[in-house]
């Protein structure tokens, strides 16, 4: 079972914000729950380029027992034959 929400807008212009949470309940699993929530900042170049840069917590109640991260995130892309 999973529940999450997505939230995103313009901050500036070309830049945007995209903030998302979702939790994952696992019922009859050695590992119970997991968590995990990023958020992200997007510079949008026209219709053809997207740069982000952010990060992801992600933490919960695995097989092996409790464990947290935080994992960087950056993702470049490219649009072709969209918008003129």
């Amino acid at each position: 079972m999973s529940a999450g929400i997505d939230l995103r807008g313009k901050v500036w212009k070309p830049v945007y914000y995209a903030v998302n949470s979702d939790l994952f309940l696992m019922p009859g699993m050695n590992g119970a729950w997991e968590y995990e929530q990023s958020g992200s900042l997007i510079w949008r170049y026209k219709n053809r380029l997207a740069v982000s840069a952010g990060a992801r917590y992600v933490a919960g109640e695995f097989p092996f027992g409790f464990d947290w991260m935080i994992f960087p995130l950056f993702d470049v892309r490219m649009g072709f034959g969209a918008g003129r």
